[in-house]
């Protein structure tokens, strides 16, 4: 009699979750932005699901909630996987890691598997942050890698270099073409970091073989404006003590600058003026260019509480080829979860444009690379 109840109560509930999901969900439109609409018509309907709208979770629509949740995921997530860490020192005695991710300790090498590299956030820098993306990728055949910058998810700070943002993306991304010579490569990058990795494909097209990028909540350079172009309160302070956190447990930082003025900093915009005056720089700005060698999408929400909407570059984009900017109308930063139980959307959406477009010669521009010769140590 009690087991009827109770399984009585919980199809009432789930009945009753359904019936509001389905009549009181509020459907965040999307629009897809780029310089030519006879590729903008073309890349939608290869990709139908980009057209489609963003469906937030009924009980965390808000954009603090969908910001949050990413961190909530993290925390109450109890699906270890498998990690392998590899130390990769970069050309100035830096050191980066790379965690290879594993559903099992049967660990396979298919030397031809594509490899999808994740470049997490500051504000989530650890892998669990991204178990569900790993996991999603590894059913759908990819080899799922997350990149550690210096410093970052317990990576050694040996060394600090002016450049070390897109150099060290450069190199690393040479240690991994090197491991895997026959595997395609993708990205999928996060807020601040995004926009770091989109310098280092203007500067240094790090790997021919990066068939796609798809940068989620890029903040377009935003932490290097002050006032309404700066990143909003209270996210400003917020990733400013994360990396405060992140770098000052380091001792080359100590020594390197002034303790007590970057431990005063309030502003992501502060920070960068004092680590600069040493010749270093976090964060840049989206470079000035005409075209991507590789095929980058951006995931923007408008209604984003870190990226101020007068930062989204509608007209950078209508400019360069083969860069497309997708906006919804909710989605928070580095959120866009849907459904009862949180997925991310803008993950399954990354993956659908690297299955059904990034390789798709026909589509993008063309651009030849020039063969390079790269080194990397690792150990």
């Amino acid at each position: 009699m009690l087991i009827s109840i109770a399984v009585l109560t919980v199809a009432v509930v789930l009945f009753v979750l359904f019936v509001y999901n389905k009549c009181y969900t509020q459907h965040s439109k999307t629009k897809l932005y780029c310089k030519d609409n006879l590729i903008k018509n073309a890349l939608l309907r290869i990709t139908p699901a980009i057209k489609e709208d963003f469906v937030p979770t009924f009980w965390a629509s808000s954009s603090f909630l969908q910001t949050w949740m990413r961190t909530l995921i993290r925390i109450i997530h109890t699906n270890e996987l498998v990690t392998k860490r590899q130390y990769v020192e970069m050309r100035d005695d830096g050191i980066t890691s790379l965690d290879f991710i594993y559903r099992d300790e049967v660990i396979s090498d298919n030397e031809t598997k594509p490899i999808l590299v994740i470049i997490p956030s500051a504000l989530n820098t650890h892998r669990k942050s991204y178990t569900q993306l790993c996991n999603l990728a590894i059913s759908n055949g990819y080899r799922p890698i997350v990149f550690n910058k210096r410093g970052y998810s317990k990576t050694p700070l040996s060394h600090l270099s002016p450049l070390s943002s897109e150099s060290d993306f450069d190199d690393t991304f040479a240690y991994i073409s090197k491991k895997y010579p026959f595997s395609d490569l993708y990205v999928i990058a996060y807020s601040m970091e995004a926009t770091n990795f989109v310098n280092c494909l203007y500067e240094y097209d790090p790997c021919p073989r990066i068939l796609g990028v798809v940068c989620i909540s890029a903040t377009f350079g935003c932490e290097n404006f002050t006032k309404n172009l700066s990143i909003k309160e209270p996210y400003n302070r917020l990733l400013t003590e994360k990396l405060k956190s992140i770098y000052l447990q380091h001792s080359v930082v100590k020594e390197s600058f002034n303790y007590n003025l970057i431990q005063s900093c309030k502003a992501v915009d502060e920070l960068q003026k004092q680590i600069s005056k040493s010749g270093y720089k976090l964060y840049r700005p989206i470079p000035k260019t005409n075209t991507f060698f590789t095929p980058v999408l951006f995931i923007n929400s408008v209604d984003d509480p870190v990226v101020p909407v007068q930062c989204l570059p509608y007209s950078i984009v209508s400019k360069l080829d083969n860069c497309f900017l997708l906006t919804t109308e909710k989605g928070g930063h580095c959120g866009f979860y849907e459904g009862v139980v949180p997925l991310c959307w803008a993950e399954k959406i990354a993956l659908n444009f690297f299955e059904k477009a990034a390789n798709n010669k026909k589509l993008f521009s063309s651009t030849m690379h020039g063969s390079r010769s790269r080194s990397a140590t690792c150990y």
